[in-house]
């Protein structure tokens, strides 16, 4: 595997650790959960692992449209764009008015046996999210490598992934009460009080997907 695909592939899983909604629900979890650490490993185990699949299947399927649709890779590096310009338009429509932010409470039967399932189901509704993973399946599929070689480029790409929930289930589990009270600034800050409309954010969002947009269509 050539450098500047490994560097490529890095690069984009960095990006996409930064997925907010699951390091967001991890502390939700460590906050509010009845066996807070066990609770966030359990959910964590299940989201990466849903990850992992997903990643996989996607890479598996489009390595074999490849054979049968000429230039796959570019086409689904168009629709990674394409997506993302919708959804930075929604990111722009919702900055428009006043929201009244809704708490996030886990349900009573939530517990670490229930979490992993939970995680599994979270990270497949988040996937049209996951921006970056389709960059890096085309990345891959383009390249043409065996498929146990993407396989394990992806085993990789995982755990560069996870690396950021991880050391949130560490810290929330060392450091206790002082990391806690940091994470709930943190949840409190998005859960409570009210969105106000941003005229300057609802134009950057628009601008961001025109040039999202433009993108799809050229590349």
């Amino acid at each position: 595997m050539r450098s500047e695909l490994v560097i490529a592939l890095a690069g984009l899983a960095l990006l996409d650790s930064l997925n907010t909604s699951t390091l967001f629900i991890v502390m939700v979890v460590l906050l509010s959960a009845r066996d807070p650490v066990r609770a966030g490993v359990a959910y964590a185990v299940g989201a990466v692992l849903a990850f992992l699949g997903l990643a996989v299947a996607l890479y598996t399927g489009a390595s074999a449209a490849e054979a049968v649709v000429s230039d796959m890779a570019r086409w689904l590096r168009r629709g990674t764009f394409a997506l993302l310009a919708l959804w930075l338009l929604f990111l722009a429509y919702k900055r428009l008015r006043d929201r009244p932010r809704k708490p996030f409470l886990l349900p009573g039967w939530f517990s670490p046996l229930t979490a992993a399932p939970i995680g599994v189901a979270a990270t497949v509704a988040d996937l049209p999210n996951a921006f970056p993973l389709f960059l890096a399946v085309e990345r891959l599929v383009a390249a043409d490598l065996d498929t146990h070689v993407g396989v394990l480029a992806l085993c990789g790409y995982t755990v560069l992934y996870a690396l950021p929930v991880a050391a949130l289930l560490l810290l929330g589990a060392r450091r206790g009460a002082r990391v806690r009270a940091g994470m709930q600034r943190i949840t409190d800050r998005f859960l409570s009080g009210v969105a106000r409309r941003s005229i300057p954010l609802a134009v950057g969002f628009t601008l961001a997907a025109t040039a999202s947009a433009a993108v799809a269509l050229v590349v």
